[in-house]
């Protein structure tokens, strides 16, 4: 099977068409390894120096698997010494998972793997950041390897999710005591007692893109307002969570959740609908309405309309908070893999990751990397 390698951005853009067509039969398919969000992704936070390589692979003319990928620019490591060749998955904290796509015929996958292997002289280190740990590529690296190609990989989030089974108020009911549910309905009336309260799941673009920005003020408001660490204080973030609201709102995939009191947006959680599942990936709430649970108000009001639309799961994404695990406590663990082409420096790198750094820690009293969960 042909492999040909993407390395500019009108060919990118080319792929379009043909990536969407594969994202929607693949297997390994989730919101976050589709075509519009990896796209806005590298629009938003690809710097100047970093370089696309992305790997396709056809069969009679047809793209049958993609694994997206880029190398990142190098900088002088620890004494002026150079960093590893590093190529990586598209990632940072607003992508909650990666993965490549194929077909369900896994020699696909081999087929990428292999073509790493040979593309050494490219790179000596590829990092797959946040691979599903049931994903069929994660478990093909578990298992035969194509010549010159050695992994590494370490588990790190496991995030909660909830199979949407029973309906809302069977999981509801089961899932919290009465007195909690009392609690519940007791500040969603306190806060009627605050003004005209509405709490409403908004799919429109138009009101999408405007609760959004009043979401956007609202976290600014919060503790990430003052650590620097909100959307807004970022322009590059900014850009990219606003792109990729507005793609995925005219297509009527954003759920966003709004809460209301009087005039003032009292907390807004950002969902995404992909697959069947849902995704929650962005929360606030306004403090001065802290005593009326409005964070929670929204989180609930989300579950019940997922479960509501017939969908098949409730992904919380990031980390096991204990809000998330007091809805589930189903998780899904994530492992980021290295893997090693032949050749001394890479050679060298991966002894470097698998032993040294371990042990370096240990001789310092610091805490240990994440649980290995391949080596070979």
């Amino acid at each position: 099977m042909p492999i040909q390698i993407i390395e500019s951005e009108e060919r990118f853009l080319e792929l379009e068409p043909a990536w969407r067509k594969l994202h929607a039969s693949s297997p390994t398919a989730h919101l976050f390894n589709g075509f519009d969000w990896l796209h806005a992704w590298w629009l938003a936070f690809a710097r100047p120096q970093d370089a696309l390589r992305i790997y396709g692979v056809r069969r009679e003319g047809k793209l049958i698997g993609l694994l997206p990928l880029y190398r990142p620019a190098r900088s002088p490591g620890p004494r002026g010494l150079a960093e590893p060749r590093l190529l990586r998955s598209f990632f940072n904290h607003y992508l909650g998972r990666t993965d490549l796509l194929s077909t369900p015929d896994p020699s696909v996958t081999q087929e990428l793997l292999t073509a790493l292997a040979q593309d050494r002289d490219h790179y000596d280190v590829c990092q797959l950041d946040q691979l599903p740990e049931a994903s069929p590529t994660f478990l093909a690296l578990a298992g035969v390897l194509p010549p010159g190609l050695a992994v590494h990989a370490v588990r790190n989030l496991s995030s909660p999710y909830l199979p949407l089974t029973g309906g809302y108020e069977a999981w509801y009911q089961t899932r919290y005591s009465s007195r909690r549910r009392q609690q519940d309905r007791r500040r969603l009336r306190n806060a009627e007692k605050l003004g005209p309260t509405r709490l409403e799941v908004l799919k429109e673009p138009e009101l999408v893109r405007a609760a959004f920005e009043r979401g956007l003020e609202v976290e600014a408001k919060s503790w990430k307002g003052q650590e620097a660490s909100a959307i807004a204080q970022d322009p590059r973030t900014a850009t990219f969570m606003r792109t990729v609201v507005e793609r995925y709102a005219a297509r009527g995939q954003v759920r966003l959740i709004e809460l209301s009191i009087g005039a003032a947006q009292a907390a807004f959680l950002l969902g995404f609908v992909e697959g069947g599942c849902f995704y929650f990936h962005k929360t606030g709430y306004d403090p001065a309405f802290e005593e009326v649970s409005p964070g929670r108000q929204v989180l609930l009001r989300s579950l019940e309309q997922a479960f509501g639309e017939g969908l098949s799961r409730y992904d919380f994404l990031g980390a096991p908070d204990p809000y998330k695990l007091e809805c589930s406590p189903l998780l899904q663990p994530h492992a980021t893999a290295f893997l090693y082409p032949e050749g001394l420096r890479a050679q060298l790198f991966r002894q470097l990751k698998r032993t040294w750094v371990p042990s370096w820690r240990r001789l310092r009293g610091q805490a240990q990397p994440f649980e290995p969960r391949i080596d070979r």
